[in-house]
Parts: structure tokens; sequence; C-alpha cells
């Protein structure tokens, strides 16, 4: 016969199993389609270079390393 405490511990690993697996599902009614989902783009940055100013300061103010910086200059 088992024990209280592996009852409980069984109760307890069902559980956590049975969270986990619905965890982030989403279910939508059978009778209609799924919602649309709408992204908007941010809009670009744009940043005024003052006297002084590098790409390692001005990276440094945005949080992105030189390299980011001067590729997303040639891309945008």
């Amino acid at each position: 016969m088992p024990t209280s405490k592996t009852l409980v511990s069984l109760a307890l690993l069902i559980f956590a199993v049975t969270s986990v697996a619905s965890a982030g599902l989403s279910i939508y009614p059978a009778d209609g389609p799924a919602p649309k989902i709408v992204v908007e783009q941010p809009k670009p940055l744009t940043y005024k270079v003052e006297k002084g100013d590098s790409v390692a300061v001005i990276a440094k103010k945005f949080g992105v390393d030189a390299k980011t910086l001067l590729a997303a200059k040639r891309t945008g």
C-alpha cells in the first residue's frame, strides 16, 4: 500500500506535468477563425550627431556595440 507521502508526491507530479503541457496553449472556438495578430513596426530611431560624438559614444548611449551601430547605419 503506497504511503500518503508517495500519493502526495504523485499528485504533485501529475499536476506539474499537466500544467507544463498546457502552458502557452491557445484555444480558439471551433466555429470561427483564429484571431489576427497585428504587430506594429517601431519607428526608426534617428540621432543627430553632435560635435565630439564618436561611434563608441553613440553606441554606448543606446546600449549597443559599435559594430552593431555601424551595421545598422549601412542597412538603414
